[in-house]
């Protein structure tokens, strides 16, 4: 059984669509409550997203390489790290709620305490964040993951 419901954007937020000759913006969502696929694809979509936008959303003109806001926000002494870590722990929250296996869990976190820690180093630790992109391997061991299970 599909329930499709309509949703328009009006004033930044998400609302039930009013047929009406003023609308906007508009989309047509099909949601399927017995589909779990289609809910752990968009997991997985906004879960690459993040880790694109933490490691390698930023292009430098010099040289080609790509850093992440992960990089940006960890020059804030003490907080930028804290930060990072708590987007990059979002990341494998979502990647145990897909059902990855605990393994692949802990070296998630190895990852993530790596960056963390060595990435609050002043300076040197900026460096290292730019280079090491936790996100990335994150998603790497994720998609692994996934593909063992499926």
């Amino acid at each position: 059984m599909k329930i499709e419901r309509t949703y328009s954007v009006r004033s930044g937020t998400l609302q039930p669509h009013q047929p009406s000759g003023s609308m906007t913006i508009s989309s047509l969502i099909a949601v399927d409550p017995a589909d779990t696929k289609s809910a752990s694809n968009a997991r997985i979509h906004r879960i690459n997203r993040l880790a694109h936008w933490l490691d390698s959303s930023i292009r430098l003109p010099i040289g080609g390489r790509t850093v992440g806001w992960d990089s940006i926000i960890g020059l804030l002494p003490g907080v930028g790290d804290l930060i990072t870590g708590s987007l990059s722990l979002w990341i494998i929250n979502e990647a145990r709620r897909l059902g990855v296996r605990r393994t692949v869990l802990a070296r998630m976190l190895v990852n993530t305490g790596i960056d963390v820690c060595l990435g609050s180093i002043p300076l040197l630790g900026d460096v290292f964040d730019a280079t090491y992109k936790a996100n990335t391997r994150n998603l790497k061991l994720l998609r692994r993951s996934i593909e063992r299970i499926a």
